[in-house]
């Protein structure tokens, strides 16, 4: 059985800039490229389509949140009846239309609503992946939504801490990217630990913490979050949970698993040979 997460944002319209000339702006990512490493999303949408993204009011957003709350209570229902053809797919991914076509037919059956896959430039219907759903309410609200499906069991992935950075291969069968807990328990004093991770896609991320004032004694644990909307990190000592944020180094990315081989390098100083997990819930797409 699966699980789903429906992720939505409410898009406005604003005045979009002229833009900029071709061959100036080429120019100008390769000679900045660097700094575009991590933009906010807000930014890219407004930039590239002169739309805003607003983010969700739970004050003001309250009656439409809990509209689109009854829309996916009354889908999950239907979607869990034996019966439904969602039971006979062959793969997991082929799972998501219905779950889309489920939704979309229980959010036009609400007064005042009307919900439609997001149009092209040319004003026709095509499933393009992000976002899935549009659903517009005669009161001008527009809502985007992108369901997603989870593994209702997490996967553990486990190793041993080394000096130098001998990799271990996490296979992640999922199809959509997704975070993680990396959790190290101390055998020993730690005072360093960087996790590094050499991806699908040849790029090379990595997070370390520092604390040599304060380090993180046998029995000890460094709990590293990286699955959206609760990334953190933190520290057990003697059993009591405190943040460790502070002695994150300022570098350190907090990077998702993407599908394939994800390879891993966990690096302590000033011994190796610490047991770490890794934690997480493959997600799966649409179509």
């Amino acid at each position: 059985m699966k699980k789903l997460l429906f992720g939505f944002c409410c898009l406005g319209v604003a005045a979009a800039e002229p833009a900029p000339d071709p061959a100036a702006a080429i120019h100008w990512v390769q000679q900045n490229g660097a700094a575009l490493v991590e933009l906010p999303f807000p930014l890219v949408i407004e930039s590239a389509t002169g739309k805003k993204v607003f983010p969700v009011n739970l004050q003001t957003d309250q009656a439409w949140l809990e509209t689109l709350g009854r829309v996916l209570d009354r889908s999950l229902v239907r979607l869990n009846e034996p019966n439904h053809p969602i039971h006979r797919v062959a793969r997991i991914n082929e799972a998501s239309r219905f779950i889309e076509d489920e939704i979309r037919r229980q959010v036009n059956l609400l007064p005042g609503w009307k919900c439609t896959i997001p149009p092209t430039a040319g004003g026709r219907e095509l499933r393009s992946g992000y976002p899935e759903l549009r659903a517009v309410s005669d009161t001008g609200v527009a809502m985007y939504l992108d369901p997603k499906l989870y593994a209702a069991e997490s996967v553990i992935f486990s190793g041993a801490s080394t000096s130098d950075f001998t990799r271990v291969d996490l296979d992640y069968t999922g199809e959509e990217p997704v975070g993680f807990e990396f959790r190290l328990t101390a055998s020993s004093s730690i005072q360093i630990v960087t996790v590094n991770n050499l991806r699908p896609d040849n790029s090379e991320l990595e997070f370390s913490w520092l604390n040599s004032v304060k380090p993180i004694l046998a029995t000890g644990q460094l709990i590293v979050r990286t699955v959206s909307g609760s990334k953190g990190v933190s520290r057990v000592d003697d059993g009591v949970v405190s943040s460790a944020m502070s002695s994150m180094y300022t570098a350190s990315r907090f990077f998702d698993l993407l599908p394939g081989i994800n390879s891993f390098a966990v690096l302590t100083d000033p011994t190796p040979g610490h047991l770490y997990e890794i934690e997480y819930r493959p997600a799966y797409g649409g179509l």
